[in-house]
């Protein structure tokens, strides 16, 4: 039997769920990890596999998946209502193969959340993993790729980017840079959401947020416009700054600060403030290639301006590649 595990996001917001949907576009499989705010417990209690062309997502006890055998899965009210395959007759309506509950302590900021875990078989082809998570409004976290994972049987083993402690679900534990981030903080100041990509300690692969419910303001690109980087950066990374594998294949791009560690690069003690972090002042204005490949993210710590975005009421597609 062959197995496929899918992983279903929900952050449920007391007036209205936050979807998040999840699209590796890389061509190879990805092993997306997640870390809420202080370090606490994330979704799968971390992460989860995404294989090559996959496309996951999920809003308030509701889920599907695309990529593979199935290709539609609802679940609502918490038991199974509605099962469909496409393509093809259903052979073997799903059943439950083993179910398990248990508290995990918080999801990003204070409050509890469960996680509830069923393996279902559908015509005998997929064992889909179903996860279902709920928390207030006021999430705040960040996800990334991995790439280049080796995990056992137990989820343990190392990823050559993005790395959280060679182990497959991250439980609180931040991934190693050069990576690429997209952060989240729901439910702001001012009642909105804020979101942005990462390019601060470094970038791994491209990566765009993409809002799902709202369309973009067309007087103010950063009013729930799209934040992208689709840029391939590592063929060109500065020599000095690159990420290489065991084979010598550059596979991340370092920024400044993660490669140098000096106060001026790393915006810290002389240079903490906007105005004394200028990289256009540095000898070498590492910034400068990723804000020219990728000019809706983070180049360096400072660069709010032209890289912090807001929504309201929206769910977010999150697409690697």
């Amino acid at each position: 039997m062959g197995i496929a595990i899918y992983l279903v996001v929900c952050l449920l917001g007391a007036a209205l769920g936050k979807q998040f949907q999840f699209h590796n576009n890389l061509g190879q499989t990805i092993w997306v990890g997640s870390l809420g705010n202080a370090g606490v417990a994330a979704p799968n209690n971390g992460g989860f596999q995404l294989n090559a062309g996959a496309e996951i997502g999920g809003l308030v006890d509701e889920f599907w998946q695309t990529g593979g055998p199935i290709d539609e899965f609802w679940q609502t009210g918490g038991p199974i209502d509605e099962f469909l395959q496409t393509g093809g007759p259903i052979d073997e309506f799903p059943s439950p193969e083993g179910k398990c509950q248990e508290l995990i302590s918080s999801l990003g900021n204070i409050n509890k959340f469960s996680l509830r875990l069923g393996l279902v078989i559908a015509n005998k082809k997929t064992v889909n993993l179903q996860v279902s998570v709920s928390t207030d409004d006021g999430w705040a976290g960040r996800f990334w790729a991995r790439t280049g994972c080796n995990f056992d049987g137990n989820g343990i083993g190392p990823c050559e980017t993005g790395d959280c402690g060679n182990k497959l679900q991250c439980a609180g534990a931040g991934g190693v840079p050069p990576v690429s981030l997209a952060e989240f903080t729901l439910n702001g100041y001012g009642g909105v959401d804020y979101y942005d990509l990462s390019l601060v300690d470094g970038y791994n692969v491209p990566v765009q947020v993409i809002p799902l419910t709202k369309s973009v303001d067309p007087n103010n690109k950063y009013s729930c416009g799209s934040a992208t980087c689709t840029a391939y950066l590592n063929n060109n990374c500065p020599n000095e700054l690159r990420e290489t594998n065991s084979a010598g294949a550059t596979v991340a791009c370092k920024s400044a600060c993660l490669a140098f560690n000096t106060d001026q690069y790393c915006c810290r003690g002389n240079f903490g403030t906007p105005q004394t972090c200028t990289p256009s002042t540095w000898a070498q204005n590492y910034p400068a290639y990723f804000k020219n490949n990728c000019p809706g993210a983070y180049s360096y710590a400072y660069d709010d301006v032209s890289s912090t975005y807001t929504c309201q009421d929206s769910g977010y597609k999150i697409i690697f590649g």
